[in-house]
């Protein structure tokens, strides 16, 4: 049977990633990175993402984000998940990966480069009452919910199934702490370029070398 094993790797790697063989050629530039970025090694955030329970947590942050009818009606509107669902999973997960591993200058594009994408995401969704509603995807009230969906998923999934508790010594603050400098453009004075860099080993959203 592994031939299906292998066509389940192949899928689940495509789908994260948007390539089928080997490592995309976007991981491999994040590690010519000229600084650690906002997280580094040995951050709660490396630990939190590295674990394949991020599988999980990806399908749970996706449930609570569908529960805000601005985020929901913003996908239903605009998004091309009904086409391509596995290619916009693809897109959100490299923006995750670049953010978490990316040096300062990378991790900051990436963001600006959503940002960019959401400015056309608006429009008008009916609420329970019948009372029509204007969103966009960039309203801060909105981004926070799908920000905080995102975190409360991956450190739930984290300290459920993550083979390290992320809260010993205060490092579920330093990720929660570090996720929103880096969410809001800022961050710690960057560090050096580790020596080594993550790689993507096709089972987990952010895989590093630990």
């Amino acid at each position: 049977m592994s031939f299906v094993s292998d066509a389940f790797r192949t899928r689940l790697q495509a789908t994260f990633t948007g390539s089928t063989a080997g490592s995309p050629e976007w991981v491999d530039a994040l590690e010519q990175g000229t600084d650690a970025g906002f997280f580094g090694p040995g951050s709660a955030t490396w630990s939190v993402h590295g674990g394949n329970q991020t599988i999980v947590a990806g399908v749970r942050a996706l449930l609570v984000q569908a529960l805000h009818p601005g985020a929901l009606a913003g996908v239903a509107d605009h998004s091309r998940y009904k086409e391509d669902p596995f290619g916009r999973l693809a897109g959100t997960i490299r923006w995750i990966y670049t953010v978490t591993h990316g040096d300062t200058a990378t991790a900051r594009a990436g963001s600006e480069w959503v940002l960019k994408l959401h400015e056309r995401v608006r429009g008008v969704y009916v609420d329970g009452h019948g009372v029509g509603r204007p969103y966009t995807a960039n309203d801060p009230d909105l981004a926070r919910w799908v920000h905080l969906a995102f975190t409360d998923a991956f450190l739930r999934t984290a300290q459920r199934w993550g083979a390290a508790d992320p809260r010993r010594g205060g490092r579920l603050r330093q990720g929660v702490g570090g996720r929103r400098s880096a969410h809001a453009g800022r961050g710690r004075p960057p560090s050096p370029r580790p020596s080594y860099a993550p790689r993507w080993t096709g089972t987990s959203t952010a895989g590093s070398s630990r």
